[in-house]
């Protein structure tokens, strides 16, 4: 339901329900816990005010998802042991948003945003999912014994609160030849996680700087710099710790011509530490960090083969380098220390002005990971390739 009273006042209302009855396999068995009822909703209003350059906004909504007999490690790094999971999640969020942006006035454009989720997760092991579990038709002893119902970290359940104000800019102007798209902002972000059976609990308090500059050069060239620094104190009832990092990267955009574009990019990244990793204090003061670099080209033009139609393909390749890792292990458990990606994606389409369309698209990717040997075996650095 949209409703507009009048011509500064506007809300917007939405409910949906998403329902399932138990499903039945192909020899007419049900298949245990497929059934599920799933409400969303949302409620939002906007007020515009003073000679329309003002304006406040709010909103809340809330989602939720019904996730059965689902892998608990969702990169599948542990080689099964954990086993599946039935996993509850939902989370409502409300934001209230405040804009200023004056007429004649192209260096103010302002965005003031606060906003609180409360974000729940439930998990259930599923019985005789897990390798480890002798209840499993593929059972294989794990080395160490395996825990009635499941380990506790899979049977975990997770309540995070996440409390952000942040505040930006864009400005607009020209200097010499050169266009400018300025952001600027500050953003303060407050992270609450209630103790679970399986970790402790924290805060995560975060304040982060960062400017992003869209330079339009001429007709064909566009540069973006961008610019981000995050300070992190992260702790709990017992230990605390302060990070920070300083990130950011460059991408540039050249219109040959004829339909003809270059394009390329770099950027270094940063992942503080997170509340999860509060048991292992050795991740407590190491950020993961993270290089890209990409090249590609494209090309899109109207009129190619018949009147009205429209060809365009693009091709990028891109090469990843991870190191410092602290969010990935290998299949065998070990801790891995670096991780290189690298991949050619190719897309094409073509389209009459009939409305015939088509298009094909790939995305060739290799990846390598570096894991220490276990002690017995001296120590040594080996390649793991997950293709």
């Amino acid at each position: 339901m949209a409703w507009q009273p009048s011509s500064d006042f506007e809300a917007l209302g939405n409910f949906t329900s998403s329902m399932q009855d138990e499903q039945v396999d192909g020899s007419g068995a049900v298949i245990g816990n497929s059934g599920f009822t799933l409400p969303s909703w949302q409620l939002k209003a906007k007020k515009t005010f003073g000679d329309g350059d003002h304006s406040l906004s709010f909103s809340i909504t809330e989602t939720a998802s019904d996730e059965k007999d689902v892998p608990y490690d969702s990169f599948m790094t542990t080689g099964g042991s954990f086993g599946n999971v039935d996993r509850q999640t939902s989370q409502p969020t409300a934001t209230l948003a405040y804009t200023y942006n004056p007429v004649g006035n192209d260096m103010l454009d302002l965005d003031v945003i606060l906003s609180y989720a409360d974000q729940k997760i439930d998990q259930e092991y599923v019985a005789g999912s897990s390798i480890c579990d002798p209840a499993n038709p593929n059972y294989a002893p794990c080395g160490f014994p395996f825990p009635p119902g499941g380990f506790a970290v899979v049977n975990a359940d997770h309540r995070y609160e996440t409390t952000k104000l942040t505040f930006k800019n864009t400005a607009r102007f020209e200097a010499g030849t050169v266009f400018h798209n300025l952001r600027t902002g500050v953003e303060f972000k407050h992270k609450k996680r209630l103790d679970a059976s399986s970790a402790p609990g924290g805060m995560d308090e975060r304040i982060a700087l960062f400017v992003v500059d869209n330079m339009s050069i001429g007709e064909r060239l566009t540069l973006t710099p961008a610019l981000r620094f995050e300070t992190q104190n992260i702790g709990n009832r017992t230990a605390s710790y302060s990070n920070d990092a300083l990130m950011g990267g460059v991408s540039a955009h050249y219109k040959i011509g004829n339909g003809f574009v270059v394009f390329g990019s770099l950027a270094y990244t940063e992942n503080l530490p997170i509340i999860d990793d509060m048991t292992t204090p050795a991740y407590m003061t190491q950020s993961e960090k993270a290089s890209t670099v990409e090249l590609g080209f494209s090309y899109d033009r109207l009129d190619v083969v018949a009147p009205g139609d429209d060809l365009s393909f693009k091709a990028r390749a891109y090469k990843t380098k991870v190191w410092d890792v602290t969010s990935y292990t290998s299949a065998t458990m070990e801790p891995v220390t670096d991780i290189e990606m690298e991949g050619l994606e190719l897309e094409t389409a073509y389209s009459l002005s009939s409305g015939l369309y088509m298009d094909l698209n790939a995305n060739i990717q290799r990846g390598r990971a570096t894991a220490p040997h276990r002690a017995d075996t001296g120590g040594v650095s080996r390649r793991i390739n997950c293709a």
